[in-house]
This record gives C-alpha cells, sequence and structure tokens, in this order.
C-alpha cells in the first residue's frame, strides 16, 4: 500500500474499501498495536507483541543494516 493511498485516507479525498481498512489494522497489529474498542476507545502498543523486533524480513540492497 502506497503513501499516498494513506493521505487520501488521512485527507478525506477518498474512502477507503474494506479490504484496504483490513490491510491496515493487520500491518498496525503486526507491529504490536492493540485497538480498544470497548469502553474506551483507543490504541495502546506493545513492544513485545511487535514483530519487527523479532524478525524484519532482509531485503536486497537495503542498506539499513
Amino acid at each position: 500500500m502506497s503513501e499516498v493511498t494513506i493521505w487520501h485516507f488521512e485527507t478525506e479525498k477518498k474512502i477507503p474499501r474494506d479490504e484496504t481498512l483490513l490491510r491496515i489494522v493487520a500491518a498496525l497489529e503486526w507491529m504490536g498495536i492493540e485497538f480498544l474498542n470497548s469502553g474506551s476507545p483507543g490504541v495502546r502498543y506493545h513492544p513485545e507483541r511487535d514483530r519487527r523486533r523479532q524478525s524484519r524480513p532482509s531485503v536486497q540492497g537495503d542498506s539499513r543494516d
């Protein structure tokens, strides 16, 4: 998903499809974000659930290592 897609969603230029919203939620949950929807809506970060910390797929040409 591109940054432009997210920007269109954030600026309300386009309404995201259900599939797009599910992909955004899945990506955030993969990074350790928990969505709180009962009583007090919000989000919480769980570093122990952040899969980026557990394993990062290597990308050819990635110079961050």
